[in-house]
C-alpha cells in the first residue's frame, strides 16, 4: 500500500477543512522535527484528536524505526499491544477529556475565591480571578496582583488595602537623607532629592539619580563633595577641560547667569539637549533655554 500518497491526499484534505475546525485540536508537523521538518507554518496543520493520531501511523508506516515512537506515547504502550480502530478512537477522547478538565473550573489550580477590588478612582468590583481580564488585566498581571508580587495594575488593588501611593514619601525612589546641594550658578539648597525637585520644578527620578550616584549633575544641580565630571560621566582618569583636545565653551544666560565648560558638562550642568546646544556653538540657533554664546 502507497502510505506515502495517503498520507498526502490525507494532508491536502485536512488542510482544506482546517478552518472549519472546531473544538479540541491539536498541532502537527506535517514533516516531523525528527525528519529535519520546522516549526514554518507552511509546517504546521491543526488535527482533530483522532486525526493526528492516524496522520502519525501514516509517518509510521511509511518512515518506519523512530517514526513508531510517537504513536508508543499516544497508546501509553508499544506497537505491538494495540489496534489501530480502537486506539484511534480512545486516544481522541482520552484527549477531549483531559482537555475539558483542564480548562476552566475543572483546572486543578483554579481560583475559585470571590476577590474584591477598588480602583484608585473610586470604583469598586467583585469577581473571580479568571474574570479580571474584564477589567484589562492579563491573566499574569491578575495573578501577581493577587499574590502581592505588585501593589496595584491598571489603577486596581485589593480593596483590604491601603490605596497605593506615589508621593512623596511614598514614592518607591523616596529617601529620607538630606544633602547640601550646589548649582553651577552659584546657589544653595538643603534637603532631599524630592525636596530639591518640589522647589525647583525638576524631575523627581533625575534627582534621586544624582543622590544615589548615577548621575552626577542634573539641571545644575550637584551635591557638595561630588563636583560635576569634568569630561564624560566622572569615570577614573576624568581631566580638567581644556586637556586631551577638550574645547570649552564660553555661555551666558539672559538673567545674567555664566557658563565655562565643555559641551557635556554644559548639557548636563544645565539641562541642555546636546542638539540644540551644538546648533547655538554652530550658529545654527541664536539661543536655548536663555543661553547663548557670550560674546
Amino acid at each position: 500500500m502507497d502510505y506515502e500518497r495517503i498520507y498526502r491526499a490525507f494532508i491536502a484534505d485536512r488542510r482544506g477543512r482546517e478552518a472549519d475546525l472546531a473544538g479540541y485540536s491539536e498541532k502537527h508537523h506535517i514533516k516531523p522535527r525528527a525528519l529535519g521538518g520546522t516549526d514554518e507554518p507552511a509546517n504546521l496543520i491543526r488535527l482533530s484528536a483522532e486525526d493526528h493520531f492516524f496522520a502519525h501511523l501514516l509517518l509510521a508506516k511509511i518512515h518506519g524505526g523512530k517514526l513508531w515512537a510517537p504513536i508508543a506515547f499516544m497508546v501509553g504502550g508499544d506497537r505491538k499491544s494495540w489496534t489501530v480502530r480502537r486506539s484511534r478512537r480512545e486516544y481522541g477522547w482520552a484527549r477531549r477529556s483531559l482537555a475539558l478538565a483542564l480548562s476552566g473550573e475543572g483546572h486543578h489550580a483554579f481560583d475559585r475565591e470571590v476577590r474584591r477590588l477598588r480602583h484608585k478612582d473610586g470604583r469598586t468590583w467583585a469577581g473571580l480571578q479568571s474574570e479580571m481580564i474584564g477589567l484589562g488585566l492579563s491573566k499574569s498581571m491578575a495573578n501577581m496582583l493577587i499574590k502581592g508580587r505588585v501593589n496595584s495594575a491598571e489603577g486596581w488593588f485589593l480593596a483590604d488595602r491601603e490605596e497605593p501611593r506615589r508621593d512623596g514619601v511614598h514614592h518607591p525612589a523616596y529617601r529620607a537623607e538630606s544633602f547640601s546641594w550646589l548649582h553651577t550658578d552659584g546657589r544653595r539648597f538643603t534637603g532631599t532629592a524630592f525636596d530639591l525637585a518640589a522647589e525647583f520644578g525638576l524631575n523627581r527620578m533625575k534627582t534621586a539619580n544624582v543622590r544615589a550616584g548615577r548621575q552626577r549633575s542634573y539641571a545644575g544641580w550637584y551635591i557638595d563633595g561630588r563636583p560635576p565630571a569634568t569630561v564624560g560621566r566622572g569615570a577614573k582618569g576624568a581631566v580638567p577641560v581644556g586637556e586631551r583636545g577638550v574645547v570649552a565653551v564660553a555661555l551666558a544666560h539672559q538673567d545674567g547667569r555664566a557658563f565655562v565648560g565643555s559641551r557635556r558638562q554644559a548639557a548636563e550642568s544645565l539641562g541642555l539637549s546636546r542638539g540644540n546646544l551644538n546648533m547655538v556653538i554652530n550658529g545654527q540657533r541664536a539661543h536655548t533655554k536663555g543661553w547663548s554664546l557670550a560674546t
